[in-house]
């Protein structure tokens, strides 16, 4: 669901501004300034870490292409791997909760969370991180499926829910992986990030 809109919106950013600039701000002081010009609207909050999210992204695409051809290759996989992974987590709550305007400020978020993330590893400056092991993110990911099993209002979401449940594990994995094959540092704040998608409230 969120991989379609993430897609359509990724070329959007505001006019009066540069990725340069944008980057300058950096996203906390970018959100703020979208919002004053755009409106604080679910739209609006939105659409300023859309436009985050495609800003760094595009400053990823240019770190990517700079390294060897097969490193970068590796990285390309990883970025996609992990955007699928929050996008299935997202959805699976989407359709488990019964959805609403506010999975859009959801799904933006963590588009622009995910492309934080790649950066901040692609310059190996990810801050420093809760220690984290593989094991209590497979944890915590056992009893985010449990709690989303049994939601869905209609037959197709209920669908969506199985698919979905089923697809998480292995979008894990992959991402998972990854994650060892990464100094601790970063594979701690991939750990993290991770984890946190799985971070649902209602356990």
């Amino acid at each position: 669901m969120f991989a379609s809109i993430f897609c359509a919106v990724l070329v959007a950013q505001s006019q009066d501004f540069t990725d340069e600039q944008i980057l300058q701000m950096g996203r906390t002081r970018w959100f703020e300034v979208f919002t004053q010009e755009n409106g604080d609207s679910t739209a609006g909050m939105s659409q300023a870490e859309w436009t985050w999210a495609a800003v760094v992204g595009r400053k990823n695409d240019r770190a990517i292409a700079r390294l060897p051809k097969a490193e970068g290759q590796g990285w390309i996989t990883f970025r996609k791997d992990l955007r699928t992974f929050g996008e299935q987590a997202l959805d699976l709550e989407y359709y488990s909760s019964g959805g609403g305007t506010i999975f859009n400020i959801f799904g933006s978020s963590r588009a622009a969370s995910s492309e934080d993330l790649v950066d901040q590893l692609l310059r190996n400056a990810v801050p420093a991180t809760t220690p984290i092991t593989s094991t209590k993110v497979q944890d915590q990911l056992k009893k985010f499926l449990k709690a989303n099993a049994k939601g869905g209002f209609t037959e197709d979401h209920r669908a969506e829910i199985r698919r979905l449940s089923g697809l998480l594990p292995k979008s894990l994995d992959r991402v998972l992986n990854f994650a060892k094959r990464r100094p601790a540092t970063q594979s701690r704040g991939i750990l993290n990030f991770v984890n946190d998608c799985l971070d649902d409230e209602r356990f």
